[in-house]
């Protein structure tokens, strides 16, 4: 049913038929005014317009139209208020937007903004979200956890790092930390971790140890004893590589300018047969006895040490002169040893050694004896200028 009240006009004629639904027809081209106006299941074809079409104009949408509403302000969201009117919202200062259940958000960028409850998961103790502030510490439940300081846990919280450290920290006790108080460095840890209480803490119960690179060194740490949980560690350097054109330095050892391994000063015997403790270059004093001279002569020598073998040469020193003469007895001229030789199948063991010197073709044999710690000459000579002898024994 269609109803125009008095008052209407119209230029050419209201017609209802042609139509096999029994909708109200207003012929193309036409204008029509209405005063009254009300229809049940109305449809209205066509446009629509008012006396003045700017205020309030209504016109046919289709699917690529645009509609312009009126009295809402600008760069604000669209809502539904109380009584389902399409209102403008401001999303600043109080008040909640609330979303459907499950929502997705693409694309959008939050500023200052703030989760406040539960950002869902079928669970919602995994995953929640809440307001942060710069000192907050942000969770996801049985993950990881950044602290204020900007530390990241994997599996559970971080330690409590010195503030000149960024560090991760894994659940079972390794670290990865990068330190620079003063001196840049990035350290490998297991079980122990840079303290802000000071020095290094265990972060377990255990050894720890640590690989570290520093100024183009690369440093291996290790604890000799256990400690527990908070605990300080006291390191043990057992390798050290100090850089480019530096040596390799074990256990006690410095690294030094040259290609090589550095032994610590005192060797550190091993119990492994296979296995090489001691490289060492030195100098001694030899005590000579039995010699005969015509001078007062000093006596040196030097010696390289190699595990358990030694080569040492014993030379005259102080005078030198073409006069000077040494006379050697076989069995009794002796000289004291750098190192003492083994005891071996009765004071008997390989040995190498000759006796001399530079001036002359006399020369003879020199062999480890007793008393322990001695070499004697087998060969009795006599020699002008200088005496020397080098013996090669095991220790």
């Amino acid at each position: 049913m269609s109803t125009i009240s008095a008052g209407t006009t119209n230029s050419t004629a209201l017609v209802e038929t042609g139509d096999t639904t029994g909708n109200l027809i207003i012929q193309a081209n036409t204008s029509t005014t209405v005063g009254t106006f009300s229809s049940t299941g109305l449809a209205v074809v066509g446009s629509l317009t008012s006396t003045t079409p700017a205020a309030g104009a209504f016109t046919t949408l289709s699917a690529s139209s645009t509609a312009t509403l009126s009295g809402l302000t600008a760069s604000t969201a669209l809502a539904l208020d109380a009584s389902k009117n399409i209102v403008s919202v401001t999303n600043t200062g109080s008040g909640n937007n609330v979303l459907a259940t499950s929502p997705t958000i693409t694309g959008a960028t939050l500023t200052t903004s703030a989760f406040n409850g539960t950002v869902g998961a079928t669970t919602p103790s995994t995953g929640a979200f809440t307001t942060l502030s710069a000192s907050s510490t942000v969770s996801a439940a049985g993950s990881t956890t950044i602290d204020s300081s900007g530390n990241l846990g994997i599996g559970s919280a971080p330690n409590s790092w010195d503030s000149t450290w960024n560090a991760i920290d894994f659940l079972y006790g390794g670290s990865i930390g990068a330190g620079n108080g003063g001196t840049r460095s990035i350290h490998i840890f297991d079980n122990s971790y840079a303290s802000s209480a000071g020095g290094y803490k265990f972060s377990g119960t255990g050894y720890a140890s640590s690989y570290y690179q520093y100024a183009g060194q690369h440093n291996w740490r290790s604890t000799a004893a256990t400690g527990v949980s908070g605990g300080a560690v006291s390191y043990t350097t057992i390798l050290s590589l100090a850089g480019v054109g530096k040596t390799f330095a074990l256990e006690g050892g410095s690294s030094n300018t040259g290609i090589g391994i550095s032994f610590p000063a005192t060797q550190s015997a091993s119990t492994d047969a296979n296995t090489l403790d001691d490289y060492e270059e030195g100098t001694w004093t030899p005590t000579v006895t039995a010699v005969t001279t015509t001078g007062s002569p000093a006596y040196a020598g030097t010696y390289v040490k190699i595990g358990k073998q030694v080569t040492a040469t014993m030379y005259s020193t102080g005078d030198n002169s073409p006069t000077a003469t040494y006379t050697v007895a076989a069995g009794s001229s002796r000289f004291t040893l750098p190192f003492s030789n083994a005891n071996l199948n009765n004071n008997f063991q390989p040995w190498t050694g000759t006796s001399g010197n530079g001036s002359t073709t006399a020369g003879g044999f020199v062999a480890v004896g007793n008393p322990i710690g001695t070499a004697y000459f087998i060969t009795a000579i006599a020699v002008t200028n200088n005496i020397c002898a080098t013996i090669t024994y095991s220790i």
